[in-house]
């Protein structure tokens, strides 16, 4: 009887696993042609801009030129000249914080010399805790809510959070990067758009950390949405399986994901 089981349990392992490698192999591999499925013109911009590895592009992706800037210097290995030398600030932005995650050097955001440019960057890194080495460069943070996260990431102490007075929905996405329980994302707030930004991040961080795609349906923000659905699925299919204004980003992050 152990035996037959045995057996059984060997052929359904099989036939499961065969059946998750034929559906990894009817994945198709990104390639120029997909630019030409996305029907947004700004969003296409974006798309040829990876592809290329070009980020003059951008400059056609409208509003969406931030995001494409982040793409496409994610996809590059920069250097501190080439982002010295960039003159639009979202891309000298974009290339600072893609080469302190390269390298593995939070300290490379100083280069940006800008305040609040520095703060910017530093926050974006909060999804590469382990470019943080050093619980003092934390402390050089102006920004309060991004010292303080910081220091509670890099220490792995939550106490650190509730030092956080000025903006309580930011303590919230530090809270919640313990917990994982989504429900620290809402802690009490006046709102804005910059609540809302952190809200998204924050349900992204908690949804994949606890390996649940269901609760990318709670972010608004597209790209968030999107990015954060892409990480657990990768599965191109999935752009046109549901009613989505916005499917032609979940396209652009399987395309960023895979090429």
């Amino acid at each position: 009887m152990k035996t037959k089981y045995t057996i059984f349990l060997t052929f359904f392992i099989l036939a499961i696993s065969y059946a998750l490698w034929l559906r990894r192999s009817t994945e198709p591999m990104p390639n120029i042609g997909m630019c030409e499925n996305i029907t947004s013109g700004r969003l296409k911009a974006v798309c040829y801009a990876m592809f290329f590895k070009n980020y003059t592009y951008c400059k056609l992706a409208a509003d969406f030129t931030p995001y494409c800037y982040d793409n496409v210097f994610s996809l590059l290995d920069v250097d501190e000249r080439t982002c010295n030398n960039l003159e639009d600030t979202s891309a000298k932005l974009s290339c600072y914080t893609n080469l302190a995650i390269n390298q593995k050097n939070a300290s490379v955001c100083e280069f940006l010399q800008d305040t609040s440019l520095i703060n910017i960057c530093y926050g974006r890194l909060s999804d590469h805790l382990d470019v943080f080495d050093d619980i003092n460069l934390c402390k050089k943070i102006h920004h309060e809510s991004t010292k303080f996260t910081c220091m509670a990431m890099v220490s792995k102490n939550i106490n650190f959070c509730f030092n956080i007075t000025q903006e309580v929905f930011e303590r919230g996405f530090c809270v919640a990067m313990f917990t994982r329980n989504v429900s620290d994302c809402f802690m009490p707030t006046n709102g804005g758009a910059l609540a809302r930004i952190t809200f998204s991040s924050c349900i992204r961080q908690v949804a994949i950390s606890t390996r649940n795609v269901s609760m990318c349906e709670m972010i608004g923000r597209a790209e968030d949405r999107w990015r954060c659905k892409m990480s657990m699925i990768n599965d191109i299919h999935v752009c046109d399986e549901i009613d989505d204004p916005w499917k032609d980003i979940c396209k652009l992050e399987y395309i960023k994901n895979n090429i």
